[in-house]
């Protein structure tokens, strides 16, 4: 064999086995990587479901409807609806809708366009009136200081009572 046949195997000798140390040295150094970097991983997901169980146990006090103390504490709202036009004259026969975060409550204004709605969760609630023959309704806060509310779109005026 020539000197320079010789000396070109060399080389594709050093060349290969330069590449296979690299190759083993990047795979060596992630292999030892890999594990780490899962550890962080389990130690950010622990954090996460931390965060959550926080968060779920802070929710349910802050939500009536999961804290039992809230549950049990009651009012109740009645009130007399009237036509706007004359506050002697009551509206009878209304649907009422009590609009609390999450459900609804219903009633009927009877005869006297007077309704009730005992033993409700203490809360902030809308209320809705509803005259389905004539195709009106209207919602409105019950946060008047005074007790008593326009519901301009239906033509009337509701004077409530909350008793806790």
């Amino acid at each position: 064999m020539s000197e320079q046949s010789h000396q070109s195997q060399n080389a594709k000798v050093l060349i290969i086995t330069a590449l296979i140390t690299a190759v083993t040295t990047i795979l060596v150094a992630f292999v030892g990587i890999f594990p780490q970097l899962r550890g962080g991983d389990r130690e950010a997901i622990k954090t996460l479901q931390d965060n959550v169980k926080a968060l779920t146990e802070k929710l349910a006090v802050v939500n009536p409807r999961e804290d039992p103390s809230a549950a049990q504490k009651k009012m109740s709202v009645s009130g007399t609806v009237y036509t706007s036009s004359n506050k002697n004259a009551t509206l009878k026969g209304l649907d009422i809708y009590l609009l609390p975060d999450g459900y609804k409550l219903t009633t009927l204004a009877d005869d006297g366009g007077q309704f009730t709605f005992p033993d409700v969760p203490v809360g902030d609630y809308s209320i809705i009136l509803r005259d389905p023959p004539r195709g009106k309704s209207g919602k409105v806060r019950l946060d008047d200081p005074r007790e008593e509310i326009s519901v301009a779109a239906m033509g009337a005026w509701v004077k409530y009572h909350i008793q806790k």
